[in-house]
């Protein structure tokens, strides 16, 4: 038990006592080191926590600018632009609906009318890694985020890019890719660095 002095009459006086037991004096108590470090500390931890705070008005402000931040991060190209994403990069020369698939033979079964309207898109892909590489499948969104891929209809198109060609380091292939999606909407191209990048654009069709 710590013994501390009555500054009044010098009687050694416990330091819990309220008030020394000889002259009534009250008992000053004393503050511990370990008290200083924790009020320190506490006071240290608000201070901190008080300048976050004036930074972030809220929590839900602070989500809703990350998100938005995190969303302007994807870049929209338009027409005839380059884009390089990841180890690809893209050209997109134009984009027209077409009301037939330009297919040889008489096949019924390969020259099939679409269930909604073509939808051709013509560009170039460039390999820029140094090894060879499958592109990516493509796919449109629209302006409600409606996705759309590509049409298995078209695949026997002269210069039909199909999503296991593959390409060789340096290597650029010019061609078209073809949608069955409907008229009058606002689409966007989805492109991506590769099936290994988690990159992605848009490029903005126009139509």
């Amino acid at each position: 038990m710590a013994l501390v002095k009555c500054k009044e009459c010098g009687q050694e006086v416990s330091q819990k006592a309220g008030s020394c037991p000889k002259c009534g004096a009250p008992i000053e108590k004393k503050t511990s080191l370990l008290t200083w470090i924790v009020a320190i500390s506490a006071g240290v931890w608000l201070i901190g926590y008080l300048g976050n705070l004036s930074n972030s008005p809220t929590g839900t402000s602070s989500k809703s600018s990350t998100s938005s931040s995190s969303k302007g991060t994807t870049e929209i190209y338009k027409l005839e632009e380059i884009a390089c994403i990841g180890y690809t990069s893209y050209t997109v020369w134009y984009a027209l609906y077409i009301s037939q698939l330009d297919q040889s033979g008489n096949n019924p079964y390969i020259n099939q009318p679409p269930d909604a309207a073509y939808l051709l898109v013509n560009l170039t892909v460039r390999n820029n890694d140094t090894k060879a590489r499958t592109i990516a499948p493509f796919k449109l969104i629209d302006e409600n985020g409606s996705e759309y891929e590509t049409s298995s209809k078209a695949w026997l198109m002269d210069g039909h890019i199909g999503t296991l060609s593959s390409l060789n380091p340096g290597v650029e292939k010019k061609g078209h890719i073809v949608f069955d999606v409907p008229r009058g909407k606002h689409y966007k191209l989805v492109i991506s660095g590769g099936y290994w990048s988690a990159d992605k654009a848009l490029v903005d069709l126009g139509l």
